[in-house]
């Protein structure tokens, strides 16, 4: 019984052993309403990425739109207003600077780059993090302390 968080019900399937669907419960603890007034748009090139980070940030209470590829990024972008952009790892570099570019020029907000290990980091983006979503959470929760205190986002 949870009183106080919520609990996600994911269908995830095993590529090479076989094609029954498995279910993974996923408990996240309850957070404020302050954050469902941040706007997300996740964009990644990775529609298991994608679906995955969208179930992780609306049961952290947070209003996020998914984009999959650049064309749908750059279509959400121009049609509404967002906060905050979250690039995926799963872009490559060239697109996550056209991306940054063409989010720089029509939409303003905070663009966090999800970057792996060994991976540069990309010209123009706020924040460069680890895919972790213990890193992503926190990060997030930094952006909005900034954004509450007036305060500009640093690399």
């Amino acid at each position: 019984m949870l009183r106080n968080g919520n609990l996600l019900r994911a269908r995830f399937t095993y590529r090479f052993k076989t094609l029954q669907p498995r279910f993974l419960l996923i408990y996240f603890p309850a957070h404020s309403k302050r954050r469902a007034m941040a706007r997300i748009l996740s964009v990644s090139y990775d529609q298991l990425l994608l679906q995955t980070r969208q179930m992780l940030l609306k049961a952290s209470g947070y209003d996020v739109t998914s984009a999959l590829g650049f064309k749908e990024s750059i279509h959400h972008c121009e049609k509404g207003e967002f906060d905050l952009f979250i690039l995926g790892h799963s872009i490559p570099l060239a697109d996550k600077e056209a991306l940054i570019e063409a989010f720089r020029k029509s939409c303003p907000g905070v663009i966090v780059s999800l970057r792996k290990t060994n991976e540069s980091d990309v010209l123009g983006a706020d924040y460069y993090i680890e895919p972790d979503p213990r890193s992503v959470l926190a990060m997030l929760e930094k952006m909005l302390g900034d954004k509450s205190n007036g305060a500009t986002p640093t690399t």
